[in-house]
């Protein structure tokens, strides 16, 4: 079961449940155990990957190559391992593009764009900082306020624990768009409900954004450039609706963000470029591209750099 519906059974049998299998990519001897069988991080990532091929396969017949996006900090093993993970769930051909962020990392990308011509400069990042060290912030925190309230942990029951991430998840999302929200903590039959207001949130997880605002500090450093040679900050990544985040990065560059992007669909969308790019030239292209856009896609010339 992956995805959401995973998420609903993780409660109720959190010992079974693998999440955020990217952060281990690429570390060779990693295994989960579940009832006698081993999973390595490609086996997770190749679930995920069948799992949005069946789905696209039901708009759109047979897939055999597809383009997915990696972080730009990934190793050239943990590139290969997503490629074998795409050959595991079934294509025959998977091309690789960088992404700017994500819930497990935080890449960014400093990008030439002219008009039939995108050429990544350079790029950096953190591989261990994405929203779930947001998550984990919070977490820690109530788990903490319930141990001395109660005496029990959460962190030591799995089911406990399992829901009370669940309830972090939640109460971060509401945050992006108001001021405080409520969220539970549950242990047996102990149970309390704690209002988490944004401003105690971006308290818990100052050190994060400014990790953020201090690596993106250097990209443009190590490049001989400042803020004054950025026009246009795009944000992606559904790390990038939280407050704290818009408001540092405006601080930082002095530039309003721009917000024409969905930030949750915006690498999907970079990705379907890219493969419209790679397909103009092949017979294939004829059958899903209309001739407007395979020309215009033709003449697009894309320049990537490793980190």
């Amino acid at each position: 079961i992956v995805g959401t519906e995973a998420l609903r059974h993780a409660i109720v049998n959190p010992r079974n449940v693998v999440q955020h299998a990217k952060r281990f990519l690429g570390k060779p001897n990693f295994r989960w155990e579940i009832d006698g069988r081993y999973f390595t991080p490609r086996d997770i990532s190749a679930f995920i990957l069948k799992k949005l091929l069946s789905a696209a396969e039901e708009r759109i017949g047979p897939i055999e190559s597809a383009v997915i996006t990696v972080p730009a900090q990934f190793s050239d093993l943990q590139r290969q391992e997503t490629i074998a993970a795409g050959k595991q769930a079934g294509l025959k051909q998977v091309d690789l593009i960088n992404e700017p962020l994500g819930g497990g990392s935080f890449d960014l990308s400093l990008v030439k764009y002219q008009k039939d011509e995108v050429n990544v400069l350079a790029s950096g990042g953190d591989l261990k900082l994405g929203g779930i060290d947001w998550n984990s912030k919070l977490q820690a925190t109530i788990a903490e306020q319930f141990f001395g309230e109660f005496g029990v942990n959460p962190a030591n029951d799995p089911e406990s624990l399992q829901y009370l991430a669940n309830e972090v998840e939640q109460a971060k999302r509401s945050l992006t768009v108001r001021p405080k929200t409520t969220m539970a903590c549950q242990v047996g039959s102990q149970r309390k409900t704690y209002q988490i207001t944004q401003s105690q949130f971006e308290q818990l997880t100052k050190g994060l954004v400014e990790q953020t605002t201090s690596i993106t500090r250097a990209l443009l450093k190590d490049n001989g450039m400042g803020w004054a040679h950025v026009d246009v900050v795009l944000t992606t990544g559904g790390s990038s609706r939280m407050p704290m985040i818009r408001d540092a990065l405006k601080q930082a560059s002095g530039t309003t963000r721009n917000l024409s992007l969905p930030p949750d669909q915006s690498i999907a969308h970079g990705a379907a470029y890219y493969s419209g790019m790679l397909l103009s030239n092949r017979e294939y292209a004829e059958s899903i591209l209309t001739s407007e856009a395979a020309s215009r896609l033709a003449k697009m010339k894309q320049h990537s750099v490793n980190a």
